[in-house]
């Protein structure tokens, strides 16, 4: 792939663009789960290979995805976040006396 675009022959450089690759190709496999999931997409999407989507959707119905999907689910289920809207900290505790 690094031969069809042109960049400077620079380690920062190679390591941005495999990066930035590397994050549009994660996005599109989440863009493309969720289409298989939520939208009960089942024929091959457009721009994609009949035998490529074959293999993403028997990789999703996997054992090993499905568990790993499920100790996910849990965890950002245990993930706690405070919010810190409306307070308002030593200064404003402060100007509230």
């Amino acid at each position: 792939m690094d031969e069809n675009f042109e960049y400077l022959r620079h380690e920062l450089n190679e390591r941005g663009f495999k990066d930035c690759v590397r994050h549009f190709m994660k996005g599109e496999r989440s863009r493309l789960k969720k289409l298989y999931t939520k939208g009960g997409h089942q024929e091959c999407p457009m721009g994609l290979e009949r035998d490529e989507w074959e293999k993403l959707v028997e990789y999703w119905q996997g054992r090993e995805t499905l568990k790993k999907a499920e100790i996910m689910a849990s965890a950002r289920g245990a993930v706690v976040t405070i919010s810190s809207y409306g307070c308002a900290g030593k200064v404003g505790a402060e100007k509230n006396l």
